[in-house]
């Protein structure tokens, strides 16, 4: 009896999701794919060693999805501020987490 293939998501979006959902550290996770190329930025509470770790530890399953076009991934820490007050995010929203460390949310 032969075993059913494993099937990859090959949209970026659920590519992400799959690759960094699984980080609760992540507040916010945006993606914007133009034609030649794909940006992703991670919003998270406070950077660490361990968390940019994580996350940059999934950015080759992201790109190996994608061959052959530019990649940028950035990852933002709030430090305690609203996301308004840091950024203009761009790109689709695909995560937003409310936490407790942040109460204010971002308009």
């Amino acid at each position: 009896m032969a075993a059913n293939p494993v099937v990859f998501p090959d949209d970026l979006d659920s590519i992400c999701m799959q690759s960094l959902a699984s980080i609760p550290e992540i507040q916010y996770l945006y993606v914007k794919e133009e034609l030649n190329s794909a940006s992703v930025l991670v919003v998270v509470q406070d950077k660490s060693f361990g968390i940019e770790r994580a996350i940059y530890d999934m950015q080759p399953e992201i790109i190996d999805a994608r061959p052959g076009i530019k990649f940028n991934l950035r990852v933002i820490s709030l430090r305690g501020r609203k996301l308004s007050d840091v950024m203009t995010p761009r790109g689709q929203l695909l995560l937003k987490r409310d936490t407790i460390a942040n109460e204010s949310r971002a308009s």
